[in-house]
C-alpha cells in the first residue's frame, strides 16, 4: 500500500490494504484485539447493545461475532469513510458519521479502537462525557488509543520501542517515516488527563487501553 502525503481513510487504496497495513505497524495489534474482546465478553449481556466507534474494517465485532449472536446482541458500528464500509467484514451494518457529530445512544459496551485520536480535540472532552452518561448500570467504555508522549528521556525512549516494534515487524525504515509524516495535523495523541475517570488496563509504549464501568 503506497504511503500518500495527506493520510485520510476516505481511500479505496487504504481501505483495501488498512487490515495488512495496521498490523505491519502495530505488531501488538491482534493481542489488544483479542484483550478488547475479552472485555467485551465479560460486559456485554443477553440482548445488550455494543457500540463500535471508529469500526474501520470491522475488527472488533468479527472478533466477538459468537457472543453477538449467542447473546443476540444489538450492534452499531459508526465509522465516517464509506470506503472503509465498502470493506466491512465484521458484524452488522455500518453508519457513516462523524463520530463526534453522532447521537450516542444508551449502550452497554462501546469501544473506540485507535479512533480517539483522528476525533478533532475540541470535540473530545464532550463525547468522553457523553460516552460516560450513555453507558448503562453494569456497562463498559473501553478505550484504546495513541497518548501523547512522556516528558524526558523516558518519552524518547519510548518513541524509540515503537519504532524497535515497527521494524521488526518488517516495516521499511522509509515507510515507517513517510507514515509518521502523513499523519501530521491528522492524527493527534490523547492527552491521559482527558481519561482521569478512567482506569488503565493496558499499555505498549505509547498506545494504551482505558476502561470506565457504568
Amino acid at each position: 500500500m503506497k504511503i500518500p502525503k495527506e493520510w485520510t481513510f476516505k481511500s479505496s487504496e487504504i481501505a483495501e490494504g488498512f487490515d495488512n497495513h495496521v498490523r505491519e505497524q502495530l505488531p501488538w495489534y491482534n493481542i489488544a484485539t483479542s484483550m478488547t474482546a475479552h472485555f467485551t465478553r465479560n460486559y456485554l449481556p443477553d440482548h445488550g447493545v455494543l457500540l463500535d466507534l471508529g469500526c474501520s474494517t470491522g475488527n472488533i465485532t468479527k472478533a466477538c461475532s459468537e457472543e453477538i449472536e449467542a447473546r443476540n446482541a444489538k450492534v452499531i458500528n459508526v465509522d465516517n469513510s464509506e470506503e472503509m464500509a465498502k470493506c466491512f467484514d465484521g458484524v452488522g451494518i455500518v453508519t457513516i458519521a462523524d463520530i463526534e457529530n453522532f447521537e450516542i445512544p444508551e449502550f452497554d459496551v462501546c469501544v473506540m479502537f485507535l479512533s480517539m485520536m483522528f476525533v478533532p480535540v475540541s470535540k473530545r472532552s464532550s463525547l468522553i462525557i457523553e460516552l460516560m452518561k450513555k453507558t448503562r448500570k453494569g456497562g463498559l467504555v473501553l478505550i484504546v488509543d495513541k497518548i501523547e508522549s512522556f516528558s524526558g528521556y523516558s518519552g524518547q525512549v519510548i518513541n524509540r520501542l515503537n519504532l524497535v516494534n515497527k521494524l521488526d515487524a518488517g516495516c521499511k525504515p522509509d515507510d515507517i517515516l513517510s507514515k509518521e509524516l502523513s499523519l501530521s495535523g491528522v492524527q493527534r495523541p490523547v492527552n491521559p488527563e482527558l481519561l482521569r475517570s478512567f482506569t488503565q488496563w493496558f499499555q505498549i509504549g505509547e498506545f494504551c487501553g482505558y476502561l470506565f464501568e457504568g
